[in-house]
C-alpha cells in the first residue's frame, strides 16, 4: 500500500535522503520563504489586500471565483486572493497566495489497484511519518463530498530549508470517486497560521464538488448543436439593429474597492476593405504607487453583403487584444539605460540622448471553417521561459516611450493556423463574445456552445453560454429585475446580468473583479488625478 501510494498519489513534498537534509520542493519554498520571487502573484492581489483573515483568527472567510474543470470533473472556489494555474501532470489545478504563503493543489490520483478510503488515509499518515520529522496528526475526520466518501487529514511536520528547520501545516481532503480514483485537495501553510487556515480550508472543502462528466458530455453535445442552429440565424446586420451605439462606462471593483473603469463602444467602420460592426473595450486599472494596467480589445464582424460589391457572401472577422502595465521609474539612470542611450558628438564633444526603438512582438492567428468563415487576430507572443502572458510590463516616466518587459523582441511572427472541421462546434465571432446577450432569447432557458481561440493557452477552447432566466438584483442602491447569464471558458466562469434588451447591468468576472455601470462625471471625479498623470506619459 505504501509503495503504491507514494508512486501514484503522494506528491509535491518529498523526502531527500542520501546525505541531503530534509527539504520541501521549490514550489512551496516560493510560498513559505521571504525573498523568493512571487511569480504567480497578480497586480490585482497587491492592490487589494486579502481581508479574509486577521492575526491568529478568522471572523469570516472569503472565497475567490469558481474554478470549474468540466474535462476532469470538478469545481472549486479557492481562498480569496489566490492566483490559479492550469494543469501540470496529474495536478489538475494549483493556487498560490504569496502574501499569506499558502499553496493549494487539486490532484487526481489513479491508483494501480483498488483501495478503500480508511486504509489509504492511514497510509497517507504513515508515509508522512516516514518522510518528515516531528509529524503530529491534528485532525482526522470522515465526511461526504458530492455524495462520495471523503476524509480530512491535518498534520504538522518539520522540514529543513536552507539548513534551517521550518514547521509546516498540511491539510488534505481525500475524496473517493471510484475504486482506484481519488481526488486529493492539499493545502500547505506555515504551522503558525493554524487557527487562521483551518477554517479557510473547511470553507474551501464546502465549495468543492464532483461533476458528472457523462452528463456534461451529453449537455455539451446538445449545446453545440443549439449553438450551430442559433449562429446560423445571426449576422453583423442583425447585431447592428440590436446594438447600443452609445459608449458605456463601467467601474471595476474588487471586494468593494474601486480600482478602475472600462469603456465599451459598438460602432460601424471598415477593416481590410470590408465594412462591418466594431466592438471596442478599453480599460484602466489604477494600482498603488502609480502603477496602471491598460488593456484594449477590438473586435470586427464584416457584413455578409458589402455595399457596392456583388457576388458570394463575405465571412470575415478580426480581433486584436493588448495589455500593458505602466510602472513609474524614479531613477532617471535606469530610464537612460533601458530606453535611451547617450551618444557623444565628436564635433561638439557633447552628449545627447538617442531613443532606442523596441519592437512590439505579437502573433497572428488564422482560422478557416468548413463554411468558409475566415478569422484572424493578434495576441502577445510567448515570453521568457516559454510562458505566455496577456500582460506587458512597461517601465515608463513622463515623455518616455514605453518598453515591453515580458516578451522577447524579434520573435517570429509566423501565424498560428487552425482548421475547424465539420464535426467541431461553430466558431463564435469575437464580437459576439461580448455582445451575444443582445441577440439571444432571454426568456428561454438555454445553453449554447461554440469554439473560440483561447489566448491563455494558445489553443482552441469550448465557450459555453447559458441563459438562466430573470431574477432580482441590486445595482448600487437600486433593486431591479435582470436576466442572469453565464459565460464559461474552462476554468473561468463569468456571471452576467442584463436588462430586457441585453444591455449589461452587472458582470462578475473569473478574476474576482466586477463591472458596475457608472458615468463619465463619476469616473473623472474619482480618477481625475490618475488620468491627468496618464495623459502626460
Amino acid at each position: 500500500m505504501g509503495r503504491m501510494f507514494k508512486s501514484n498519489f503522494y506528491h509535491r513534498i518529498t523526502r531527500r535522503r542520501r546525505g541531503a537534509p530534509w527539504a520541501v520542493t521549490a514550489f512551496y519554498l516560493g510560498l513559505l520563504l521571504p525573498g523568493i520571487p512571487a511569480t504567480c502573484r497578480t497586480l490585482l492581489a497587491k492592490s487589494s489586500p486579502d481581508r479574509t483573515t486577521t492575526a491568529g483568527s478568522v471572523s469570516f472567510v472569503r472565497l475567490g471565483p469558481i474554478w470549474r474543470d468540466d474535462a476532469d470533473g470538478f469545481e472549486i472556489r479557492p481562498p480569496s486572493g489566490c492566483q490559479g494555474m492550469g494543469r501540470t501532470g496529474m495536478d489538475l489545478a494549483s493556487f498560490a497566495n504569496h502574501s499569506q504563503r499558502w499553496g493549494l493543489i487539486v490532484h487526481l490520483a489513479l491508483l494501480t489497484k483498488p483501495a478503500k478510503l480508511a486504509p489509504l488515509a492511514q497510509a497517507t499518515i504513515q508515509q508522512a511519518r516516514h518522510d518528515f520529522q516531528h509529524v503530529r496528526v491534528l485532525e482526522q475526520k470522515r465526511m461526504k463530498v458530492s455524495g462520495r466518501p471523503a476524509q480530512k487529514l491535518v498534520i504538522r511536520f518539520q522540514a529543513i530549508s536552507n539548513h534551517a528547520p521550518i514547521l509546516l501545516l498540511r491539510q488534505q481532503l481525500l475524496v473517493q470517486a471510484g475504486p482506484s480514483r481519488y481526488y486529493v485537495l492539499t493545502f500547505f501553510s506555515p504551522s503558525s497560521q493554524r487557527t487562521m487556515v483551518i477554517p479557510v480550508f473547511d470553507t474551501v472543502i464546502g465549495s468543492f464538488r464532483l461533476l458528472n462528466r457523462k452528463k456534461i458530455e451529453r449537455e455539451r453535445t446538445k449545446a453545440i448543436a443549439a449553438g450551430k442552429k442559433w449562429l446560423a440565424r445571426q449576422s453583423a446586420r442583425i447585431l447592428l439593429a440590436h446594438a447600443n451605439l452609445h459608449p458605456r462606462l463601467f467601474r471595476i471593483m474588487v471586494r468593494h474597492h474601486n480600482i478602475g473603469y472600462v469603456r465599451t463602444h459598438t460602432y460601424i467602420g471598415r477593416q481590410d476593405g470590408f465594412q462591418g460592426v466594431f466592438f471596442g473595450a478599453n480599460s484602466r486599472i489604477f494600482l498603488s504607487k502609480g502603477t496602471v494596467i491598460m488593456a484594449k480589445s477590438i473586435c470586427f464582424w464584416a457584413f455578409r453583403r458589402q455595399p457596392g460589391i456583388s457576388g458570394s457572401a463575405v465571412h470575415f472577422n478580426a480581433w486584436v487584444k493588448s495589455m500593458e502595465t505602466l510602472m513609474p521609474i524614479n531613477n532617471p539612470r535606469i530610464v537612460a539605460l533601458r530606453q535611451e542611450r547617450l551618444v557623444l558628438d565628436p564635433k561638439t564633444r557633447s552628449f545627447h540622448l538617442v531613443h532606442t526603438a523596441i519592437p512590439w512582438p505579437n502573433m497572428e492567428v488564422h482560422w478557416t471553417t468548413e463554411l468558409g468563415t475566415q478569422q484572424r487576430g493578434l495576441f502577445p507572443v510567448a515570453g521568457a521561459r516559454g510562458k505566455t502572458s496577456d500582460v506587458f510590463t512597461s517601465l515608463c516616466r513622463i515623455h518616455v516611450i514605453r518598453q515591453s518587459g515580458h516578451v522577447v523582441a524579434g520573435q517570429s511572427n509566423k501565424p498560428l493556423r487552425f482548421s475547424i472541421r465539420s464535426g467541431m462546434p461553430a466558431v463564435l465571432p469575437p464580437a459576439l463574445q461580448f455582445l451575444w446577450p443582445r441577440l439571444v432569447n432571454l426568456h428561454k432557458r438555454q445553453t449554447l456552445a461554440f469554439v473560440v481561440f483561447d489566448s491563455r493557452t494558445l489553443r482552441l477552447g469550448l465557450r459555453v453560454l447559458q441563459v438562466l432566466g430573470p431574477e432580482k438584483i441590486s445595482v448600487g442602491s437600486r433593486r431591479m429585475t435582470a436576466y442572469h447569464l453565464v459565460d464559461q471558458l474552462d476554468p473561468g466562469v463569468s456571471n452576467l446580468w442584463v436588462n430586457s434588451r441585453g444591455g449589461l447591468l452587472k458582470v462578475d468576472n473569473p478574476d474576482g473583479s466586477a463591472w458596475l455601470p457608472t458615468t463619465v462625471g463619476a469616473m473623472k471625479k474619482r480618477w481625475a488625478i490618475r488620468l491627468a498623470a496618464l495623459q502626460q506619459k
